[in-house]
């Protein structure tokens, strides 16, 4: 056989295995992409244990302010969560935490609204503190668990004929938002830093850690996160509020540094609502413009990055490694941190939303 022909008949080889090694590479890099977005969602969605130490108000910070414990199924978990509040009778007021926290976390939220007139249900989401479940699962799992609190309130012989409203934040702002137009009546819905979608956060994010890398995982994390959550895996928060006339307040930061407040946000997508019960506030105000300080006084907000400066000094001590700092030296840390202080909310902003859900629910109740 010449050389010629001996070229001819590798390269005649080379294009029969060609697909074949292409369909074999294709199959590795799903395979390697479908582990790697499995370890993630692990690793982001893992259980969101109460924290021994925490620079937010605990239960303990309010003494004799405490509610009713309660708990309901949502899915395969049990949920648990308190009702305060139990003698006002304006309302049920329904809140929904972010991810990583839990109700707990939002005890000046609670308080204000309670001593406002309001009955307030604040639970711990799907493997959150202290309900059941090995892990959060997922961007979509916060509007599954509102959903199940409102089965519950329905159920509740002292609790269904109130008029519900709705406050969220973050994971908890997108299902306030995701939860509207269904099965329930709900005079109010508040969405604090709310995100549109699952997948649009859950890309956001992978764009952060990965760059553009993160467009050819978008479908293996599509796939996955269908597989998890079926329909509820990508709905979309903006359809939910068109889909009513219910009223929602919309509240962001420009700020913000976990939600972009024009990329994933249900902010950046307004010029789409159609509801005609949509109102805004955005939060511009420096130290009052982020994800977690948005309803915060000025003084709290110079208070907390106080704090962060100090927790950032105690951790250069420790050449940037929390784990090597004794847990006297933390204990001393959080110990001297008055967490009333760091919580102290912005009253202005607050009066704001209250007022909002006063005008929502006395249209409601002329409607009916």
């Amino acid at each position: 056989m010449s050389r010629t022909d001996s070229v001819k008949k590798g390269k005649a080889q080379w294009k029969r295995r060609l697909p074949v090694f292409i369909v074999l590479f294709f199959l590795v890099f799903s395979l390697v992409s479908f582990i790697l977005v499995h370890m993630n969602f692990l690793y982001n969605f893992g259980k969101a244990e109460t924290p021994e130490r925490s620079i937010y108000p605990r239960f303990a910070d309010y003494p004799g302010f405490t509610g009713e414990p309660l708990s309901f199924q949502s899915g395969k978990n049990t949920l648990r969560g308190d009702l305060f509040g139990q003698k006002n009778r304006k309302g049920l007021l329904i809140l929904s935490h972010g991810i990583g926290g839990g109700a707990e976390d939002y005890l000046a939220e609670i308080v204000y609204f309670v001593d406002h007139g309001w009955k307030v249900l604040a639970f711990d989401n799907t493997g959150s503190y202290r309900s059941e479940g090995k892990g959060t699962r997922g961007m979509a799992q916060s509007a599954i668990d509102l959903k199940a609190a409102l089965d519950y309130a329905q159920r509740d012989s002292a609790l269904k004929d109130l008029p519900v409203v709705l406050y969220g934040h973050s994971w908890g702002g997108y299902a306030v938002a995701a939860v509207l137009g269904g099965d329930h009546k709900i005079a109010a819905a508040v969405s604090v830093s709310g995100y549109e979608r699952p997948m649009s956060i859950l890309m956001e994010q992978a764009e952060r850690m990965m760059g553009p890398f993160a467009r050819v995982e978008y479908p293996y994390i599509w796939i996955y996160n269908r597989i998890l959550f079926g329909g509820d895996a990508d709905r979309s928060a903006i359809s939910a509020i068109n889909a009513t006339d219910t009223p929602i307040l919309i509240l962001h930061g420009s700020g913000d540094e976990a939600i972009d407040p024009d990329g994933a946000s249900i902010l950046a997508r307004r010029d789409r609502i159609t509801n005609p019960g949509a109102e805004y506030m955005i939060r511009n105000e420096e130290g009052q413009n982020g994800h977690n300080t948005l309803l915060v006084s000025s003084a709290a907000a110079i208070y907390q990055q106080e704090i962060q400066e100090a927790g950032q000094a105690l951790r250069e001590k420790y050449e940037g490694n929390p784990e090597k700092i004794p847990a006297e030296e933390l204990d001393s840390y959080y110990n001297g941190i008055d967490r009333l202080r760091v919580s102290q909310l912005d009253m202005a902003a607050m009066d704001q939303i209250e007022a909002f859900l006063d005008r929502s629910i006395a249209s409601d109740k002329q409607e009916d």
